[in-house]
């Protein structure tokens, strides 16, 4: 027995015409979205001899393209300059979504913690690029690319290790509440026995 069970399927799913065949939809050139981060890598990959870095991640605005799954490739190891500040930039509008873990807690962009401390957290808006590809013998086959990533402010995490106003004004109606409480309580009672 293999313990695998399938999931219940979804109305939308029942109606949706298309096949499950895991292809993205194109998406128009200049195409904007907001999305979330799902995962990432960087390092060398098996069976590869260069440095890679690549985000994942997932379209979250309602639409058509809704749940779209997409990598970007952040050149940060590529020999171009202007490309390695451009990916660099790229992944500090991550970080400063995500509270700004890794750039003010000293941490290294490892796969560990940008699995820890970006993946489904830190949302941003993405712009997209469209190319055709041409293979010899071949037609042209449209492929979209992340052309680069954008804040998405009103989804930004507070710096760690500070809080937001908030929770700041939370906390301080919590102690005075607390304060309210105790005030009227004597610290000595008529039955006190004197312990």
């Amino acid at each position: 027995m293999s313990g695998l069970f399938l999931s219940q399927v979804s109305q939308e799913d029942l109606e949706y015409d298309g096949f499950f065949d895991g292809q993205n939809k194109i998406v128009p050139e200049g195409f904007e979205a907001s999305a979330i981060v799902t995962g990432g890598f960087n390092g060398i990959e098996e069976g590869k001899a260069i440095q890679s870095c690549y985000i994942n991640f997932v379209l979250t605005t309602p639409g058509e393209f809704y749940g779209q799954k997409y990598r970007y490739n952040a050149k940060v190891y590529d020999m171009d300059a202007g490309k390695r500040d451009l990916a660099m930039k790229n992944l500090s509008v991550l970080d400063a979504q995500a509270g700004f873990p890794l750039s003010h807690g000293c941490l290294e962009l490892t796969t560990d913690n940008i699995e820890e401390h970006w993946a489904g957290k830190a949302n941003m808006r993405v712009k997209f690029g469209l190319m055709i590809s041409e293979k010899q013998g071949e037609e042209g086959r449209e492929i979209n690319f992340v052309r680069g990533f954008g804040y998405l402010r009103e989804k930004m995490l507070p710096p760690v290790g500070q809080q937001s106003s908030q929770q700041v004004a939370a906390q301080a109606q919590q102690v005075a509440q607390t304060q309210q409480q105790y005030q009227g309580t004597p610290v000595d009672s008529p039955d006190d026995i004197g312990f």
